[in-house]
């Protein structure tokens, strides 16, 4: 789709429409570079993460007509800093959509934007978050030889700020829908405990004794009790995707990680947390949180 600018505005509209009623935030990841594509006229689009002063490729859609996107793949994940002279750290601290109309003629990452991409001119527009800017989608024509203007920058921003709303809506939802769940688990075993026979349940000073080591909550540098702040990010997005019921294949295929890396990443949890076991990691996350960063 290339269009006139009405036709190119309404088709971020329905790109939006959509994404109101996308039902989960995995879905809306997933989905939301393909409507820029399809809907809103960009020969190809990635949506990025923000953390840490860099940014990271996540997801990327290719129109039918550029398919050669190999070249993505070995970019996901990987982390370009916000350098103060790219456009992209511009855009990080005004919170506003820019366009690149010469990428020779500009400070852009060359890695990624001309050498890999072949981009001759692209817009980028921020995804804020509970008031943070947690990514960035970039957007361009392709390999096409058309030049990304002022048009682009407006609908890429305006799409941008619709998926950050709906992002927010999802990740509260999701997040009350976790916080319920364990208060459900957590009444059915009350509900268990106060049914069992008298006998069954443990009155007497004779139980097993549990090792010190285990009631005593680790203490981190400082002598301070360990808290879910002392976890770095990363570790922070696994402890949250445990606390909603994520398997380590399911947490390794959101994160883009090996198997192995999200069992380094639990182990490492566990220790800084002082827990025995994943249940006890995830009671330091009871209590509703604000919305974390894509993950």
């Amino acid at each position: 789709m290339t269009g006139s600018d009405p036709d190119r505005l309404a088709g971020a509209g329905e790109a939006l429409r959509r994404l109101s009623v996308t039902t989960g935030s995995t879905q809306l990841v997933d989905e939301a570079c393909a409507h820029l594509v399809h809907h809103c006229g960009f020969g190809r689009a990635v949506l990025s993460r923000v953390e840490a002063e860099t940014w990271r490729p996540w997801v990327a859609h290719f129109g039918d007509a550029h398919r050669d996107g190999a070249w993505f793949g070995r970019w996901i994940d990987q982390p370009i800093a916000l350098d103060e002279r790219m456009v992209e750290a511009e855009v990080f601290t005004a919170r506003r959509p820019a366009v690149v109309t010469d990428t020779e003629q500009s400070r852009v990452h060359r890695p990624i934007i001309i050498d890999a991409g072949r981009s001759l001119s692209y817009a980028v527009a921020p995804v804020v978050v509970d008031g943070r800017v947690v990514g960035f989608f970039h957007a361009d024509h392709a390999v096409s030889g058309r030049r990304t203007g002022g048009l682009d920058r407006d609908v890429l921003g305006a799409f941008a700020q619709g998926f950050g709303f709906a992002y927010e809506r999802l990740m509260l939802a999701e997040r009350l829908q976790a916080e319920q769940e364990k208060l459900r688990l957590a009444l059915a075993s009350t509900q268990r405990l106060f049914a069992a026979p008298a006998s069954m349940v443990e009155l007497s000073g004779d139980a097993p004794e549990v090792p010190a080591e285990s009631r005593q909550p680790r203490m981190s540098r400082g002598g301070a009790t360990p808290t879910v702040a002392d976890l770095t990010d990363r570790e922070k997005e696994v402890l949250e995707l445990l606390a909603v019921g994520a398997t380590n294949a399911q947490i390794a295929e959101r994160l883009v990680v090996s198997g192995s890396t999200v069992k380094s990443h639990v182990r490492h949890i566990l220790r800084k947390l002082g827990a025995v076991n994943r249940a006890q990691a995830v009671a330091h996350h009871l209590g509703l949180a604000p919305v974390s960063p894509l993950r």
